[in-house]
């Protein structure tokens, strides 16, 4: 009886767990929707969006974020220098790579840069989003 008790309080205590997410993106707008549709209630995130990577190291260096959701532009050259920066930055959180094109070369290019993941994101999409920051967590 109290195993089923505890396993029942630490079910509801896992359920409690929001994981802290950085949403990383240069466009406010973007970056704002994004960072409050992880906020929405039902989801298991907090987010805070900041645009640059400078405000990003200084996050992960005092150990805030659980993970980073990361905007990348495009496969061209120099645009997913800011995972190796933030991964640099904080070895051990990880990395969700985003964008809003679905090009599997440049989740390919995301991956070798050092992200967990890369997911295409869109306003039906952010359930599927989520459920990625979620994996890399655990």
């Amino acid at each position: 009886m109290a195993n089923t008790a505890l396993a029942t309080r630490a079910a509801h205590d896992l359920s409690l767990f929001r994981s802290r997410v950085l949403v990383v993106d240069p466009d406010p707008p973007r970056g704002r929707f994004v960072a409050d549709e992880l906020n929405t209630s039902g989801r298991r995130q907090e987010s805070r969006w900041v645009a640059q990577l400078a405000e990003a190291r200084a996050l992960l260096k005092a150990g805030w974020p659980d993970a980073v959701a990361v905007y990348v532009p495009e496969a061209a050259d120099g645009a997913l220098e800011g995972i190796g920066v933030l991964r640099k930055a904080a070895p051990d959180v990880p990395i969700v790579a985003f964008s809003a094109t679905d090009d599997p070369a440049l989740a390919r290019l995301a991956v070798q840069a050092g992200a967990a993941d890369h997911v295409t994101v869109s306003y039906d999409r952010m359930d599927l989003f989520a459920r990625t920051i979620d994996r890399a967590v655990e």
